[in-house]
């Protein structure tokens, strides 16, 4: 029996060593049969993508940096020609204007105003300078003839103190109690006489104030009258220097605009500018993606849509800090300013031109390799 039980055991064994080995076989063939198929997707990818792909050798040189942007020819001075500020509540129309373009001498037409309103007021304003002027001959007329009434009463005051004082004398000799009498009317004169004088010292304070306010009051009317015909002349702009005729934008209820005839612009409102012909600039945005690239004092290749063919040369001269949406959209740019470095008298402002930011960044840098490989995303 344990012969048999030993024999069994060893069957056992050798069964389960068996089972062993065949697992162990099918795990290698599986492992073995991915990597095979891994093998193979790789070759195919490899094989398949050889065709879209180029290859470069690169050397050691200079990476250029070419950023193109638009914008817009203007002078680097200019002169603004504003509507005049005028403190009376009124509406500014334009009535008329010297047409954009035109070449102006210092004193020539630019703009007419609406004159309508304010010539009212300056009528209005030479009727209240005339009845002031009235009032004023008035007081003076009453003022005379008060002053006369009252040196008239001063002297027959006088006259009757003098006459009391006479019959004082008189009365020396007579009855004490007649004596007394005339002594009472001596006194009573007195009285008399010296209120008259002082009636006559308080009126000249009366007169005197009451002139004054008069004399006031011709000359706010006659200040009041000055402002409205200097209003009245500012209406008429004229050129302050010779130029060009350039017009500037404006708000409207359709957004920005250049002005016209018609328009009723607020107070003080640059409408208009005369530009110095003899430096120019190119106004333009750049995208804040491109704005590492670009830095104040780069050269700039300016070339104009009206002038073609002919290239302008110059540098960025100013960069704003801070973006700005670009007309109300998502898209955020940067002012920048390009000084032109000479100008052959064609450019005028308002031309529409494109600056190429051409220069190149990390000169000599090292780029050798034995070969890059560029590839384009579908």
């Amino acid at each position: 029996m344990r012969m048999l039980k030993t024999i069994h055991e060893w069957k056992d064994w050798v069964l389960l060593k068996k089972d062993g080995i065949l697992k162990q076989a099918k795990w290698k063939l599986v492992v073995g049969g991915i990597l095979l198929l891994a093998l193979i997707v790789l070759l195919i990818v490899l094989l398949s993508g050889s065709s879209n792909v180029a290859t470069t050798e690169v050397m050691r040189g200079e990476f250029v940096i070419d950023i193109k942007t638009r914008g817009e020819i203007d002078a680097l001075n200019s002169t603004n020609i504003s509507l005049p500020r005028i403190r009376r509540r009124m509406s500014l129309q334009i009535v008329d204007m010297a047409p954009e373009g035109t070449i102006v001498k210092k004193g020539d037409f630019l703009i007419q105003l609406d004159q309508s309103e304010m010539q009212q007021s300056v009528d209005e304003s030479n009727d209240d300078l005339a009845n002031a002027q009235a009032q004023l001959e008035s007081e003076k007329a009453t003022m005379a003839s008060n002053m006369a009434q009252l040196q008239s009463q001063l002297e027959q005051e006088k006259y009757s103190y003098e006459q009391a004082e006479l019959n004082l004398k008189m009365m020396e000799y007579e009855a004490e109690a007649k004596k007394q009498e005339y002594e009472i009317r001596m006194r009573k004169a007195e009285v008399a006489l010296s209120q008259a004088k002082e009636k006559i010292d308080s009126q000249k304070i009366i007169d005197r104030a009451t002139l004054k306010k008069a004399e006031l009051s011709v000359r706010q009317a006659e200040s009041e009258l000055r402002e409205d015909e200097r209003n009245l002349s500012a209406l008429t702009i004229t050129a302050p220097i010779n130029g060009l005729v350039v017009y500037q934008e404006i708000h409207s209820s359709t957004g920005m605009k250049k002005v016209q005839i018609g328009d009723t612009p607020w107070h003080g409102m640059a409408v208009m500018k005369i530009p110095d012909m003899s430096t120019m600039m190119a106004r333009t945005t750049v995208n804040e993606v491109d704005i590492a690239d670009v830095q104040q004092g780069n050269n700039v290749i300016i070339t104009v849509e009206a002038l073609e063919g002919t290239q302008y040369f110059g540098h960025i001269d100013r960069l704003a800090t801070l973006a700005r949406r670009e007309n109300e959209t998502n898209i955020k740019v940067f002012d920048a300013d390009a000084v032109i470095d000479s100008t052959d008298g064609e450019l005028r402002p308002g031309m529409t031109c494109e600056l190429s930011h051409h220069y190149w960044k990390n000169p000599g840098c090292d780029l050798r390799a034995a070969s890059v490989r560029f590839s384009k995303r579908g």
